[in-house]
């Protein structure tokens, strides 16, 4: 067992620099062997769908907004941050185009 202060490894994780989480670029995570399990924990949060929703609407004004400012802002978990954001730049690379 770790002592204090020492992280706890999973058989498969590979372990980020905690300032790139901060700033991380969303394609990064998804290669995280516990990624799916964030997912599955910030869909279970009771708030997530609104903010989601209310999420979208900053993405309007604040396209380049990062996980960590957006955590800092609305006061939400870094982890539901990442989700949703990874989640809303999905969605809207998968939407077609109109010119």
């Amino acid at each position: 067992m770790p002592g204090r202060g020492q992280p706890i490894s999973f058989p498969g994780f590979i372990p980020l620099p905690r300032e790139s989480l901060l700033t991380a670029d969303l394609v990064d995570v998804e290669s995280q062997p516990l990624w799916p399990v964030l997912i599955e924990t910030v869909h279970a949060l009771v708030m997530y769908r609104y903010h989601k929703r209310y999420i979208s609407t900053v993405l309007n004004e604040k396209p380049g907004i990062t996980p960590k400012q957006l955590s800092l802002e609305l006061r939400i978990p870094l982890g539901e941050a990442l989700v949703i954001l990874h989640e809303l730049k999905t969605e809207q690379e998968a939407k077609p185009t109109t010119t």
